[in-house]
Protein backbone atom coordinates (compact mmCIF):
# COMPACT_ATOMS: atom_id res chain seq x y z
CA UNK A 1 0.00 0.00 0.00
CA UNK A 2 1.51 3.41 -1.18
CA UNK A 3 1.67 6.07 1.22
CA UNK A 4 -0.78 7.93 -0.52
CA UNK A 5 -3.39 4.97 0.45
CA UNK A 6 -5.60 4.48 3.24
CA UNK A 7 -7.24 1.55 4.60
CA UNK A 8 -9.72 3.98 6.05
CA UNK A 9 -12.89 4.32 3.50
CA UNK A 10 -13.46 8.00 2.19
CA UNK A 11 -17.45 8.30 2.94
CA UNK A 12 -17.01 12.13 1.52
CA UNK A 13 -19.16 12.06 -1.54
CA UNK A 14 -19.51 16.29 -2.73
CA UNK A 15 -20.20 19.73 -1.09
CA UNK A 16 -22.11 22.35 -2.13
CA UNK A 17 -23.78 25.83 -0.87
CA UNK A 18 -27.65 25.18 0.00
CA UNK A 19 -30.29 27.38 1.18
CA UNK A 20 -30.94 26.47 4.60
CA UNK A 21 -34.72 25.55 3.94
CA UNK A 22 -33.06 22.29 1.78
CA UNK A 23 -31.95 20.86 5.13
CA UNK A 24 -33.35 17.95 6.85
CA UNK A 25 -33.14 18.02 10.54
CA UNK A 26 -32.53 14.40 12.00
CA UNK A 27 -35.21 12.84 14.14
CA UNK A 28 -32.79 10.75 16.23
CA UNK A 29 -30.42 13.90 16.58
CA UNK A 30 -30.33 13.79 20.88
CA UNK A 31 -28.56 17.04 21.33
CA UNK A 32 -30.07 19.99 22.57
CA UNK A 33 -29.21 23.75 21.90
CA UNK A 34 -30.29 26.14 24.52
CA UNK A 35 -30.10 30.53 24.09
CA UNK A 36 -26.88 31.24 25.20
CA UNK A 37 -25.27 28.09 22.93
CA UNK A 38 -27.57 29.73 20.14
CA UNK A 39 -26.41 33.43 21.08
CA UNK A 40 -22.27 32.14 20.71
CA UNK A 41 -23.04 30.48 17.64
CA UNK A 42 -24.67 33.38 16.22
CA UNK A 43 -21.83 35.62 17.31
CA UNK A 44 -19.46 33.60 16.11
CA UNK A 45 -21.00 33.37 12.62
CA UNK A 46 -21.67 37.11 12.88
CA UNK A 47 -18.22 37.88 13.02
CA UNK A 48 -16.06 35.09 11.48
CA UNK A 49 -18.66 33.71 9.10
CA UNK A 50 -18.76 29.89 7.98
CA UNK A 51 -15.32 27.82 8.76
CA UNK A 52 -17.41 24.20 9.07
CA UNK A 53 -19.72 22.60 7.02
CA UNK A 54 -22.83 20.86 8.01
CA UNK A 55 -22.57 17.66 7.41
CA UNK A 56 -24.97 15.45 5.74
CA UNK A 57 -25.91 11.94 4.76
CA UNK A 58 -26.95 11.27 1.17
CA UNK A 59 -28.25 8.66 1.66
CA UNK A 60 -31.21 9.92 4.15
CA UNK A 61 -30.80 13.54 3.57
CA UNK A 62 -30.43 13.68 7.28
CA UNK A 63 -28.12 15.59 8.92
CA UNK A 64 -25.41 14.10 10.73
CA UNK A 65 -23.66 17.69 12.47
CA UNK A 66 -24.25 20.67 12.30
CA UNK A 67 -27.89 20.75 13.38
CA UNK A 68 -27.62 24.40 15.12
CA UNK A 69 -25.73 25.94 12.48
CA UNK A 70 -28.56 24.48 9.92
CA UNK A 71 -31.23 26.15 12.60
CA UNK A 72 -29.57 29.37 12.84
CA UNK A 73 -29.07 29.66 9.16
CA UNK A 74 -32.56 28.61 8.63
CA UNK A 75 -34.02 31.32 11.01
CA UNK A 76 -31.75 33.94 9.26
CA UNK A 77 -32.13 32.52 5.66
CA UNK A 78 -28.79 31.88 4.77
CA UNK A 79 -27.53 29.27 2.69
CA UNK A 80 -25.46 26.35 4.34
CA UNK A 81 -22.04 25.00 3.34
CA UNK A 82 -22.74 21.60 3.24
CA UNK A 83 -20.21 18.35 3.41
CA UNK A 84 -22.44 15.09 1.84
CA UNK A 85 -21.11 11.83 3.27
CA UNK A 86 -22.87 8.34 2.06
CA UNK A 87 -23.74 6.34 4.92
CA UNK A 88 -25.88 3.50 5.76
CA UNK A 89 -28.43 4.44 8.36
CA UNK A 90 -26.56 2.51 10.74
CA UNK A 91 -23.09 4.15 10.13
CA UNK A 92 -25.40 7.14 10.40
CA UNK A 93 -26.09 6.09 13.91
CA UNK A 94 -23.08 5.94 14.74
CA UNK A 95 -21.39 9.18 13.28
CA UNK A 96 -24.55 10.73 14.89
CA UNK A 97 -24.05 9.10 18.46
CA UNK A 98 -19.84 9.69 18.54
CA UNK A 99 -19.22 12.70 16.47
CA UNK A 100 -20.04 15.50 19.60
CA UNK A 101 -18.76 12.77 22.09
CA UNK A 102 -15.39 11.91 20.84
CA UNK A 103 -14.92 15.69 20.58
CA UNK A 104 -15.58 16.20 23.64
CA UNK A 105 -13.16 13.83 25.07
CA UNK A 106 -10.20 16.15 24.17
CA UNK A 107 -8.08 18.00 26.85
CA UNK A 108 -7.88 21.35 26.99
CA UNK A 109 -4.35 23.49 27.96
CA UNK A 110 -6.34 26.73 29.58
CA UNK A 111 -3.03 28.76 29.41
CA UNK A 112 -2.37 28.47 26.28
CA UNK A 113 -6.29 29.53 25.68
CA UNK A 114 -6.16 32.63 27.87
CA UNK A 115 -3.24 33.19 25.03
CA UNK A 116 -6.05 33.08 22.32
CA UNK A 117 -8.27 34.41 23.43
CA UNK A 118 -6.22 37.62 24.68
CA UNK A 119 -4.24 37.95 21.59
CA UNK A 120 -7.74 38.56 19.53
CA UNK A 121 -9.75 42.11 19.17
CA UNK A 122 -13.31 42.14 18.35
CA UNK A 123 -15.92 44.89 19.06
CA UNK A 124 -19.09 41.86 18.95
CA UNK A 125 -20.52 42.48 21.99
CA UNK A 126 -21.92 38.34 22.72
CA UNK A 127 -18.33 37.64 21.16
CA UNK A 128 -16.29 39.04 23.81
CA UNK A 129 -18.99 37.91 26.15
CA UNK A 130 -18.51 33.83 25.31
CA UNK A 131 -14.37 34.77 24.96
CA UNK A 132 -14.67 36.05 28.37
CA UNK A 133 -16.60 33.38 29.89
CA UNK A 134 -13.94 31.12 28.55
CA UNK A 135 -11.09 32.55 30.41
CA UNK A 136 -9.29 30.75 33.39
CA UNK A 137 -10.76 33.41 36.17
CA UNK A 138 -13.92 32.64 34.77
CA UNK A 139 -13.69 28.69 33.89
CA UNK A 140 -15.41 26.17 36.28
CA UNK A 141 -12.47 23.88 37.16
CA UNK A 142 -13.21 20.07 37.18
CA UNK A 143 -14.47 18.13 40.01
CA UNK A 144 -12.22 15.36 41.21
CA UNK A 145 -13.94 13.12 43.81
CA UNK A 146 -11.78 12.11 47.15
CA UNK A 147 -10.81 9.11 47.81
CA UNK A 148 -12.45 6.79 50.39
CA UNK A 149 -9.89 7.88 53.22
CA UNK A 150 -10.76 11.30 52.59
CA UNK A 151 -14.43 10.50 53.03
CA UNK A 152 -13.42 8.59 56.08
CA UNK A 153 -11.38 12.23 57.45
CA UNK A 154 -14.66 14.14 56.45
CA UNK A 155 -16.77 12.02 58.61
CA UNK A 156 -14.31 12.36 61.86
CA UNK A 157 -15.02 15.83 61.38
CA UNK A 158 -17.86 16.06 61.47
CA UNK A 159 -19.77 17.32 64.63
CA UNK A 160 -23.42 17.52 65.31
CA UNK A 161 -25.03 20.97 65.83
CA UNK A 162 -28.27 21.89 67.49
CA UNK A 163 -30.30 24.93 66.06
CA UNK A 164 -30.58 27.86 68.88
CA UNK A 165 -34.08 28.22 67.97
CA UNK A 166 -36.26 24.61 68.13
CA UNK A 167 -32.83 22.59 69.58
CA UNK A 168 -32.88 20.43 66.70
CA UNK A 169 -29.78 18.46 66.11
CA UNK A 170 -28.00 17.95 62.63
Amino acid sequence: MSKSESKWKNRIVGEALIPATELKGNPKNWRTHGKDQRKAIDSVLDEIGWVQRVIVNKTTGNIVDGHLRAEQALRRKEKVPVLYVELTEEEEMIALATLDPIAALAGSEQKMLDEVINSVNVDNEGLTELLNSLKSENAVPDFAPGTEDDQKRLDQEATKKTCPSCGYEF
